[in-house]
């Protein structure tokens, strides 16, 4: 009986229909290929940031006979938050270096990569199987959604490369000076040797060039999906009737033979005949 209810036969027949008419082709054009390269850099922007993790150490060795040597370890990661600070070896505390103010940078950042992937994924699979099945007139207003929607796009990616390159600019900073502090507090007592290590931060450079690279892709993809709307329509249309009036009614330049054949008039002395005179 489940085999046979109305609702499993309504959506069995609703794919079957939707499978019939789909259109694999698009990605062989531009504004399809586009959202494959999409897809891919906005999957590598947001691999790059989630999984960033940079770890900094100072080895301590006091030279006391007492005291062991001991390593102190911070670690600098996805979502920056100031329990991700911590010293392992002697001091167990959470130690706030103070860039958590950024945790709302890489929040932002995230959540652009989140809309994109979900707006190229929706487009993509409408490509192939909605924009195929629409009428004109539905279609016009599915290529001015789609046009709106990469500007809007484009204009994230715009800010969200300028929000993470700040704070690609400013976690070094701060994380720096209270490293430096707290190497310090360590290394004070001048028989002590210490050996530091600062972390590195070349994921969170890779994020902000990805981001840009982002941002130039859906520039390119604004002109693509451009093309498609009723407005590049009637506005192309216009200059092409405008261009053909134009070399329709154009006049020779100077230098140019003219191609129609000026009358000729009879020489003089040279006997005049009209349609009613007879030969002599």
């Amino acid at each position: 009986r489940a085999l046979h209810s109305p609702s499993l036969s309504l959506s069995l027949y609703a794919l079957t229909m939707l499978l019939q008419d789909y259109n694999v082709s698009i990605f062989k054009e531009p504004r399809g290929f586009m959202k494959i390269i999409q897809l891919v850099f906005v999957v590598v922007a947001l691999a790059v940031l989630v999984n960033f993790k940079s770890t900094g150490s100072i080895e301590v060795n006091p030279n006391d006979g007492v005291n062991p040597q001991y390593t102190a370890k911070f670690t600098v990661k996805y979502d920056f938050d100031a329990d991700d600070y911590t010293f392992i070896g002697r001091f167990q505390n959470a130690i706030n270096l103070g860039t958590d103010q950024y945790g709302a940078n890489a929040a932002f950042f995230v959540a652009v990569c989140s809309l994109t992937l979900v707006y190229v994924l929706v487009f993509a699979l409408s490509y192939v199987f909605v924009e195929p099945r629409l009428n004109p007139a539905k279609a016009d207003i599915f290529h001015l959604i789609n046009f709106i929607g990469t500007c809007t796009t484009t204009l994230l990616w715009l800010v969200a490369g300028s929000v993470w390159a700040h704070a690609t600019d400013g976690v070094p900073t701060i994380a720096e000076e209270a490293f430096v502090e707290y190497r310090n507090m360590f290394c004070r007592d001048s028989k002590t040797d210490c050996t530091s290590t600062l972390p590195g931060y070349a994921g969170m450079i890779v994020a902000v060039i990805v981001a840009f690279l982002n941002f130039f892709l859906w520039c390119f993809d604004g002109w693509f999906t451009f093309k498609e709307t009723k407005m590049f329509r009637d506005r192309f249309r216009k200059y092409e009737v405008s261009g053909a009036v134009k070399f329709k009614h154009k006049k020779p330049e100077e230098g140019e033979q003219q191609t129609e054949t000026p009358p000729t008039t009879p020489d003089a002395g040279s006997p005049v005949m009209s349609e009613s005179s007879e030969p002599i």
